[in-house]
């Protein structure tokens, strides 16, 4: 009867200290894992997505705003790489279908396209 007196006494859970270094320990493995997928995440395509795309909205507005609806090509140079930004346009009735394309230098493929319709008043 002692005995399970005294197991019972000593059984009283985690301590705060231990509670304390559990803790640092898992932080201390999560946090340098945390930042390893951030930048793995964060590639080189993945910002020239994100460079294509700011391109590409560009034209576009630039486009919409002036009404210069006629095709056109151009060479930007932004982050150190060159870029090729086609701007093709079909006009139907009274409706503009302005297609932009963005091109890293030398691809065939273009890294993105944005499309539209428009009304022409």
């Amino acid at each position: 009867m002692k005995m399970i007196n005294m197991v019972r006494e000593n059984n009283r859970g985690y301590t705060t200290i231990e509670t304390v270094v559990a803790l640092a320990i898992f932080l201390a493995v999560l946090i340098p894992l945390s930042q390893l997928l951030a930048r793995l995440m964060y590639t080189e395509k993945t910002r020239d997505m994100i460079v294509a795309m700011q391109l590409a909205r560009q034209e576009m507005e630039e486009t919409i705003n002036t009404q210069n609806y006629v095709d056109n090509q151009k060479l930007v140079m932004m982050n150190n790489k060159k870029w090729r930004i086609n701007r093709l346009v079909k006009i139907r009735d009274e409706l503009v279908e302005l297609h932009v394309q963005v091109f890293k230098s030398g691809n065939v493929k273009p890294v993105t396209e944005l499309k539209t319709l428009r009304v022409i008043w």
